[in-house]
């Protein structure tokens, strides 16, 4: 077992231990800081690998994640020698290339209009059964691409689970959302 330093702003708030699961290794990141929803980043040198979004709990943020030995040579949390916290408003100095683009955030809130059929928005049939059930979801479109925002909430579990981390954190109309971006009825 490993156990690495997690900091936001040059704080540390939390540690990520790297465990071996048979041929898995996997990472555990506990951080106390809870005041957005903030994605979680491996940092090689001056290289930043995005991790993924981190779960909200009673105590804070937490994430758990499986990396096969692919996985590693892609993402190397193995050799990191930090990770960092940060929030869709925090701007990091990582490379395009090596991790998601975000979505492009609207000029206004009042782009987003109420989600009135969720379900509708995906061709997958488990999706729109379960997207179909989700309360206070918010829609915009960029072009040809949906956004489709999940305000989230330390009380409830979060309806789209298996699909969080194709998601990316912001602020609408004041609350904190997992955006997806949604093309043709599939994720992108």
């Amino acid at each position: 077992m490993k156990k690495i330093d997690v900091f936001y702003r040059d704080k540390q708030v939390g540690t990520a231990e790297l465990l071996k699961e048979g041929l898995f290794t996997v990472i555990h990141c506990k951080c106390t800081y809870f005041h957005k929803l903030m994605r979680l980043y491996a940092v090689l040198g001056e290289e930043f690998y995005s991790i993924g979004i981190m779960s909200p709990t009673e105590d804070g943020l937490c994430l758990r994640k499986k990396y096969s030995k692919n996985d590693l040579q892609k993402t190397p949390i193995d050799t990191c020698t930090r990770f960092e916290i940060m929030g869709s408003d925090d701007t990091p100095h990582k490379p395009e290339a090596v991790t998601k683009p975000e979505p492009q955030k609207t000029k206004e809130d009042s782009a987003w209009k109420p989600a009135e059929d969720p379900g509708s928005l995906f061709a997958d049939p488990d999706l729109m059964e379960t997207a179909s059930a989700i309360k206070g979801g918010l829609v915009a479109r960029n072009g040809d691409v949906v956004l489709f925002a999940i305000p989230i909430s330390s009380e409830q579990p979060f309806p789209l689970m298996p699909v969080f981390r194709y998601g990316s954190s912001a602020m609408i109309e004041g609350k904190c959302c997992i955006v997806f971006q949604i093309k043709d009825g599939y994720l992108i």
